[in-house]
């Protein structure tokens, strides 16, 4: 494949560990999972780069050192600006106001007063707020002074000069720490004292400079006058400085201790400081992470990061964090340590925050957004979570126990493998995408102050929980370990129905759970008591399995004359779905059957309409129904993260032609343990939503229609590109039938017209093969061709490598073929809209460059195309437009030793006599062995079928002819 379609197609994963970035501009690029980890980031520009899930641990943002120098400069020169334009008017005010030395007591005193009075408003409400009372001093104390003082003796003006000085001292002040601080951020507390130094000088130099102008010629008359107003102007001046001084550095410190009421100094320092830091303005960081990163100077203004981790990042308090939730320093905060036991975190925005492994005992988040929040392996023992939005939010392997739960709204929320036990539920908001798979869980509370414990007495079985809870509220599960007696189950639940007379029961559905455990649910009203009609229910079950059942059933059905007819429909209900539940062998014909899910329009958002069809080979569908896959935007989520995880985890050759510079660093085990992590999950979704009430309808008729014995082809119909991507044969309904397999199928197909022309075409009795065996580069096909030479002397095989297009366009013309089989190098578009066959080593082609050709051997009998190359889903939709049979590709990459495995085990079970769909299901399963080396290898074939066509046995492809 050439390198044009693999960089159009695919994410490049960067590696630039301990790489010197300084500087560099990754402005809108895609980096996606790129690794940053311990790099030199300071200065770069990411901004509105997406950078899902790249690794900046121990990276080093901030500034660049020649803008640390010229931002420095600039913060020495405010300093000193401050400090010197500051006492300039001190002195002159001085020098023309208090002007005599008998007044200079008035104009400090009155300096102080106004300097208290800033300071305590400066304590309660803030520094904003104290500045603003300033002038207000000024006004109230001068007309004070001038009623309290005696008019014309120059005291109240003195006064008004000491106030007037205050104010002017404290701006300055103001201005110094500001320097102060910027310089603090900019670079190391070093530097703090020099920058206040440099103010003082600023403020020295002003007092030389008007001292200088002030000292009068000796030979003046008013020499003497003039000199003594010098001379006041210098000692206030120098008791402005000091002051000036004092202020800047208690401003400062107060700022460093994060002290809410100087934010706007600190605003003012970070906003400066990040002139030329790291840039991530606008910028996907979600699941990015920071742990230990080094992040003063950087921007991260608007930018989303949801779940990005945080974990001991370095200096994230001197980041911009405008437009996140970084903003609330409490937030930012627990994010950076991970600790907020006994913390109150009442109604603060923490949505999209990871808080994975952090520990919250005690903490309060009432009413606060959680909504996609991370708290995976949290502690939250005791935690007050009461009407909190936790939509979407994780919390696998979190402890909640004893946690309030109550009002919370928990849509989409994954409990799976947490600890509830004591959990208070009461009036919690949950649908069928809340997952509670595996959760450990004895028991719960329905109301707050440990009331109404549930179950009401005893405590869940170990694994129970997370496969029967449900809304407790208007359900009551009747749980039976060991399978159900179905003679003394309908006599127990006839006489429960006759003894709540007036009380709508209703069986919402029978399902075994693992081996052992069958569950029975019933729906009620919301005030019924549940605990009786559970205790009833075992204590009738339990007499009657403990007598004879079959007369006392008999004596029930005699003494009922008037049985209605809803009565026999639902008894006869429960009989088959307990059969086929309990006795799945018991007098069963072996059938082969086929089964057409049609999954209408629609998509995750909004859910998939569905239409069951079953009926045996060859004939008619025997049964219809209908029923829906909800909305669940989880799945396409977690399938989109498997696969890039599965494409990271590669670490061997596989048949795709992708450069190695296009994966670095693959090969470590964090790959391939996260591949299998989200894999599991996946699995536990995936089968969360196909066992949904909604579509529950289908998988019990299924249930009822479908034997275990039975050889069962289940074809799925969709146009969907994601469901046909998603793993079906995880699917825990085969793993009831083993002798069933799932195929894709397009919502459109006919019949081909081979039939008709077959026998004057060919009267040999040999399988024809067209075996392609294409670019090899980087893999050995050489295996395939000794594989295929391995069949049996019945079969005719062509072998064509690394052919040209003509080569094969002839071959197709010219020759009838029973199997079409290619192994080298292939590529899918990422809609899979197209597919791509790497040839040889310069040329590639699509389906639809062969067109002609394909639909021509189709026609003459072609009856199997078997795509031993990788993600091959683009080709089989592009070949299935042309009705060929069957097909059988690979879903995504595939490791060359599977591939090879996979064509070995395949043949050896088709050419044996099994069916196509049993030899597909034995090969793909033989396959689990390699993936402790290649992640999911068993979800790599897939069967696309025409449902129009019978798939042959091998014997018939000879038959055929």
């Amino acid at each position: 494949m050439s390198d044009n379609i693999i960089e159009k197609y695919e994410v490049r994963i960067e590696n630039f560990h301990k790489q010197n970035l300084r500087g560099k501009s990754f402005k809108g690029k895609n980096l996606s999972w790129a690794n940053f980890s311990n790099a030199d980031i300071r200065g770069a520009n990411f901004a509105g780069a997406t950078l899902i899930g790249a690794d900046f641990r121990g990276a080093k943002a901030g500034l660049q050192h020649s803008s640390k120098v010229i931002l420095v400069i600039l913060l020495f020169f405010l300093s000193a600006s401050s400090g010197f334009i500051s006492t300039l008017p001190v002195f002159w005010i001085a020098w023309q106001l208090t002007y005599e030395k008998s007044r200079l007591l008035t104009s400090i005193v009155f300096l102080l007063i106004v300097l208290a009075v800033f300071l305590i408003t400066n304590t309660s409400k803030g520094l904003l707020s104290a500045i603003g009372t300033l002038p207000i001093s000024v006004a109230v104390i001068t007309p004070i002074v001038g009623v309290v003082m005696t008019p014309g003796s120059g005291y109240p003006t003195a006064a008004g000069a000491g106030a007037g000085m205050a104010v002017i001292t404290v701006i300055g002040a103001v201005f110094v720490a500001m320097a102060v601080t910027g310089t603090r951020v900019v670079a190391t507390k070093r530097i703090v004292p020099v920058t206040v130094a440099v103010g003082v000088v600023g403020a020295a130099i002003a007092i030389i400079v008007e001292r200088a102008a002030g000292t009068p010629d000796p030979l003046s008359p008013m020499a003497s006058r003039e000199l003594e107003k010098a001379e006041v102007g210098v000692i206030m001046a120098v008791v402005g400085a000091i002051t000036l001084t004092l202020l800047s550095v208690y401003i400062a410190g107060k700022v460093f201790a994060d002290d809410k009421k100087y934010a706007f100094v600190k605003g003012f320092a970070i906003a400066f400081a990040g002139i030329g830091g790291t840039n991530f303005r606008d910028a996907d960081l979600t699941e990015a992470d920071f742990t230990r990163a080094e992040l003063k100077s950087a921007n991260f203004q608007r930018a989303n990061i949801t779940r990005t981790r945080w974990s001991q990042a370095c200096k994230l308090e001197w980041a911009k964090v405008d437009g996140t939730i970084l903003s609330n320093s409490q937030v930012r905060e627990v994010l950076v340590s991970g600790k907020g036991n006994y913390e109150s975190f009442m109604g603060l925005n923490f949505q999209g925050a990871n808080l994975a492994e952090a520990e919250l005992v005690n903490a309060n988040f009432t009413k606060a957004n959680l909504s996609h929040v991370t708290f995976a392996g949290a502690t939250l023992i005791n935690a007050n979570l009461t009407q909190a939005d936790l939509s979407r939010a994780t919390f696998v392997k979190a402890n909640l126990q004893r946690a309030n739960l109550s009002k919370i709204l928990a849509l989409g929320t994954v409990f799976c493998e947490a600890k509830l036990t004591a959990a208070c539920i009461e009036l919690w908001t949950i649908d069928d995408t809340t997952l509670l798979e595996e959760s450990l869980c004895d028991y719960v509370y329905l109301k707050e102050n440990e009331q109404e414990r549930y179950p009401s007495s005893g405590k869940f079985a170990p694994g129970d929980f997370e496969k029967l809870f449900q809304e407790v509220i208007n359900t009551v599960d009747l749980i039976f370990h060991n399978s159900i007696n179905k003679e003394a189950f309908i006599y127990s639940w006839q006489q429960l129905y006759i003894e709540n007379e007036g009380i709508k029961l209703d069986i919402k559905g029978i399902e075994r759970k693992g081996d052992d455990i069958v569950v029975v649910k019933v729906n009620v009203p919301p005030t019924t008591d549940k605990e009786k009609i559970h205790t009833s229910f075992f204590q009738k079950y339990e007499i009657a399995l403990k007598t004879t059942i079959e007369d006392k059933y008999r004596a029930l059905l005699d003494s009922k004359e008037e049985e209605t007819a809803r009565e026999r429909q639902d008894k006869e209900k429960l009989y088959k779905l307990l059969d086929s539940i309990l006795n799945p062998l018991h007098g069963i014909k072996i059938k082969s059957k086929v089964v057409i899910i049609k999954l209408g329009e629609g998509d995750f958002n909004t859910g998939f309409p569905v239409t069951l069809q079953i009926g045996e080979e060859k004939k008619h569908p025997t049964v219809e129904c209908k029923g829906k896959l909800p909305p669940d935007l989880y799945i396409s989520e977690c399938y989109n993260k498997w696969r890039s995880a599965y494409r990271k985890s590669l670490n061997a050759a596989f048949r795709l032609d992708v450069p190695k510079t296009q994966i670095t660093n693959v090969s470590n085990s964090d790959f391939y343990t996260e591949c299998c992590e989200i894999a599991e999950s996946l699995k536990k979704h995936f089968n969360l939503w196909l066992n949904s009430e909604e579509f529950r309808p289908v998988k019990e008729q299924m249930l009822v229609e479908l034997n275990p014995i039975d050889s069962i082809r289940i074809i799925l119909q969709t146009e969907n590109e994601l469901l046909r991507r998603l793993p079906w044969h995880l699917w825990d309904f085969f793993e009831r039938y083993p002798k069933a397999e799932v195929a894709m199928s397009n919502t459109a197909y006919r019949a081909s017209n081979h039939n008709k022309i077959q026998h004057s075409i060919s009267s040999k009795s040999q399988v024809t093969i067209l075996a392609i065996l294409g670019d090899s580069c980087g893999i050995d096909l050489q295996k395939d061709k000794v594989l295929l030479e391995q069949l049996t002397d019945n079969t005719e095989i062509k072998y064509l490598i690394e052919p040209t297009r003509q080569e094969i366009q002839e071959e197709l013309w010219n020759q009838t073929w029973d199997i079409l089989y290619f192994a080298g190098h292939s590529l899918s578009s990422t809609d899979t809209k197209i597919g791509y066959l790497c040839i040889n080593k310069i040329e590639n082609l699509t389906i639809f460059d062969l067109k002609y050709a394909l639909e021509r051997t189709i026609e003459s009998g072609l009856k199997l195309a078997i795509f031993n190359s990788c993600d091959g889903l683009g080709l089989a939709l592009n070949l299935a437009k042309l009705q060929i049979p069957q097909m059988i590709v690979m879903r995504e990459f595939v490791p060359d030793e599977v591939a090879q495995e996979f064509l070995t085990n395949f043949l050896k079970a088709f050419v044996t006599g099994n069916s196509l769909y049993q030899s597909v299901r034995n090969a793909r399963e033989q396959l689990q062995h390699w993936e402790n080396r290649f992640p999911c290898a068993t979800w790599l074939p897939v069967i696309f079928q025409n449902p129009a066509q019978i798939p042959p046995f091998w014997q018939e492809l000879q038959d055929f002819k």
